[in-house]
């Protein structure tokens, strides 16, 4: 029997070359200070696959697109999410689709495929505009903003509406700082429920989330609503199954505490690439003043391609989840390098982001690179992966790529942006990507 890690995984991986660093915390620190830095480093001095030590565990490491394929896109069925990510996600988020496996995951996702489908975004949109229209005026009449901060109350306020279904302020505010909290125990320094300590918060803030919203479940399994909330406590899979009331809320938590972040840190980084390059801002700005309106429609939001670009981009250099975790359920091998079974294994999506092999002058902010006539991310088809891959794909990246637009092309025909201090923003990138600081900004009103 080989040596076992914390959470019982097979520490047996002296085959291949890599590092250890520190006793017990590894690599953790590198990781935590600059993992691009890190993956780069580690990347040149071992190559494609080799193993490594952090976050209290001993892992193989894929950097390459062929690998992060492998891992991801798991046609063999080799790996598990939910036993890669125990040590992250379990205790926050036992049944989430990322802690989910095999005929479990496929159930439950087939039934969540249903809120949201293309129609139905369609009617999501409306709620995102409503929710846009009133935050606008809140801006008016201020010098600077801290982007951070600000747009993560934005996106708040979009989840108490489109995925809520909450009309009353109070109630709204209630849910945005509990939700706070909650996020603040992802992937936690100490991934223990220590009194006191953020993972302990998060969960006393998960049961409030859990107590508030189970009771109003009876209601809107039967009530109509266009709001996600209503629509998981309504939606059926092919078999007219539908979800209990505690896998609703578990899903709800989950899809609540993962989106407004992502959604929120998504917008931050394409604001400061905007920041960096005024001539993109203005060429944004221009086709977006040339629709000739405030609010746009599901259709409309599809003719704002060079945002998308911007968009995409910006997740390029700085993707939202860099690292992805995984175990192997089976001894497997990949490229002639051999995956001890119950291992555990990292995608770097974000050193592949920034590799020279698949993007050209790689960290030079290029939006025309996704354009169809150069289309270098489809060189590979998991050399751009800031929502995953394979069977675990975000599920709301549509949602979410349809939030910037709006909130994007709303804010940019309204207000200019520059910075308001200097412009050498430091990023801190694990446990999810933002700027020290909150990234002041200087508003001027251009409508």
């Amino acid at each position: 029997m080989g040596k076992s890690g914390f959470y019982g995984e097979n520490l047996d991986i002296d085959h291949l070359k890599g590092s250890d660093g520190l006793p017990f915390l590894g690599h953790t620190f590198d990781y935590f200070i600059d993992t691009y830095k890190f993956g780069k480093l580690m990347h040149e001095k071992y190559g494609d696959v080799y193993r490594c030590r952090a976050f209290l565990q001993r892992f193989i490491v894929f950097s390459s697109a062929d690998g992060v394929e492998y891992i991801l896109k798991d046609e063999a069925n080799n790996f598990s999410s939910k036993l890669g990510w125990e040590a992250f996600l379990a205790r926050l988020f036992p049944n989430a689709l990322p802690t989910m496996d095999g005929d479990e995951h496929k159930h439950h996702r087939r039934i969540m495929q249903h809120v949201f489908k293309g129609p139905i975004l369609r009617q999501y949109s409306e709620l995102i505009n409503d929710v846009v229209e009133q935050d606008m005026p809140s801006w008016d009449g201020l010098d600077e903003v801290k982007i951070y901060p600000t747009i993560k109350s934005l996106t708040l306020s979009v989840a108490a509406s489109a995925f809520l279904g909450l009309d009353l302020a109070d109630d709204a505010d209630f849910v945005a700082r509990t939700f706070i909290t909650v996020n603040n125990g992802l992937a936690p320094f100490v991934p223990y429920p220590v009194p006191g300590l953020a993972l302990w918060r998060a969960l006393r803030a998960k049961q409030r989330i859990f107590n508030y919203f189970r009771p109003m479940i009876a209601e809107r399994r039967t009530k109509e609503g266009l709001d996600i909330f209503t629509r998981l406590c309504q939606a059926k899979d092919e078999d007219n199954q539908s979800f209990t009331d505690q896998a609703i809320l578990d899903h709800l938590v989950n899809i609540l505490a993962a989106a407004h972040d992502t959604t929120t840190t998504s917008l931050t980084i394409t604001f400061y690439m905007l920041l960096k390059h005024p001539e993109w801002q203005e060429r944004v700005r221009e086709k977006s003043i040339s629709m000739g309106k405030d609010r746009l429609n599901y259709e409309e939001l599809q003719d704002l391609e060079e945002l998308e670009w911007v968009f995409k981009e910006a997740l390029r250099i700085y993707p939202p989840a860099p690292n992805l975790f995984r175990r192997s359920l089976r001894d497997c091998e990949f490229n002639g390098v051999h995956i001890p079974a119950n291992t555990q294994v990292l995608a770097d999506c974000g050193y592949v982001h920034r590799s020279a092999e698949y993007w050209t002058n790689p960290m030079a902010f290029d939006p025309e690179r996704f354009s169809p006539s150069r289309a270098e991310d489809k060189k590979h088809r998991h050399q751009w992966v800031p929502f995953g891959g394979g069977a675990h794909t975000c599920i709301g990246l549509h949602f979410a790529m349809m939030s910037a637009k709006i909130i994007l092309h709303t804010l940019l025909r309204r207000y200019r942006f520059d910075f308001a201090d200097d412009n050498d923003v430091k990023f801190i990138i694990l446990p999810i990507t933002k700027p020290k600081g909150g990234l002041k900004v200087k508003l001027t009103k251009l409508l």
